[in-house]
């Protein structure tokens, strides 16, 4: 079957995974970035985007609700800055597997500002 232009645009091919979060009281969905969100991440990266809660500037961009739309914006990665580090590593963690990024926390941290250990605690802890 050859596709159009609309039946392109309407596949839902993201891979998604339901993770359990005990400490928040149920459950969220991490969703594979659109290719735009990989992008921007990568750009950003390197072209010297602070590593400063990039927990939170990944997760805005992985977290979704049941329809599988994103549920924070761009700008509100900040208010993730204020949970649970090791929830936030664990749900790191995940997005970096399902997105098949390479980031290593240990590579993050030579990149980054020197108080980025408190912000993204090393899988060791």
């Amino acid at each position: 079957m050859i596709l159009t232009k609309d039946s392109i645009l309407a596949a839902d091919c993201f891979k998604c995974e339901i993770v359990p979060v005990p400490k928040w009281g149920g459950d969220v969905i991490i969703r594979e970035m659109s290719a735009f969100d990989r992008e921007t991440m990568s750009e950003g990266v390197g072209g010297g985007m602070s590593m400063k809660n990039i927990a939170g500037k990944v997760l805005v961009r992985c977290l979704v609700g049941e329809d599988h739309q994103r549920i924070f914006g761009d700008g509100e990665a900040e208010m993730l800055a204020g949970k649970d580090p090791e929830t936030l590593q664990m749900l790191l963690d995940r997005a970096f597997e399902l997105n098949k990024m390479n980031v290593k926390p240990e590579e993050v941290e030579k990149k980054s500002e020197p108080n980025l250990s408190e912000d993204l605690p090393s899988a060791s802890a």
